[in-house]
């Protein structure tokens, strides 16, 4: 009677060994997958700060023409597009995202009395944009 031994090379087949590299360096690479998508997700907050300040910007235009429909007009646009971007910010620095927010309420409030009051909405939008701006990584202070 004859016995089948399975052998060393048998058990240690060239077509196995791939399981011993290619488990490790897929275990490698995605511990490194936050660490490479950090600069992607950073500069797409940066894009999106550079966005939020060009529409201030238009903003704070209409207001300096005292062209009241088109200021609430350019900030409805402000808003919407703040809509679609917040989550960035609210996770990029949750106190930054509460003092936009903040901000943004004071200028509606403003932007929407009988007479506003042009250097007031002036004083906030600049300080929206102050506020944007460390995002965008334009922050001088």
């Amino acid at each position: 009677m004859l016995t089948k031994t399975r052998s060393a090379a048998h058990i240690w087949s060239p077509s196995k060994q791939w399981c011993w590299i290619t488990f490790p360096l897929l275990l490698f690479t995605a511990s490194w997958a936050p660490v490479l998508a950090a600069p992607s997700q950073q500069s797409q907050l940066q894009t999106d700060a550079a966005r939020l300040d060009h529409v201030a910007v238009e903003v704070d235009d209409a207001v300096v023409a005292e062209d009241w429909d088109d200021a609430r007009s350019e900030w409805a646009e402000f808003d919407e597009l703040w809509d679609d971007v917040e989550d960035g910010f609210r996770a990029a620095d949750r106190d930054g995202y509460r003092a936009i927010e903040a901000t943004m309420s004071d200028i509606v409030i403003a932007l929407t009395t009988d007479a506003p009051d042009p250097d007031q909405i002036r004083e906030l939008i600049a300080t929206l944009r102050a506020r944007i701006a460390p995002f965008a990584g334009t922050d001088d202070s």
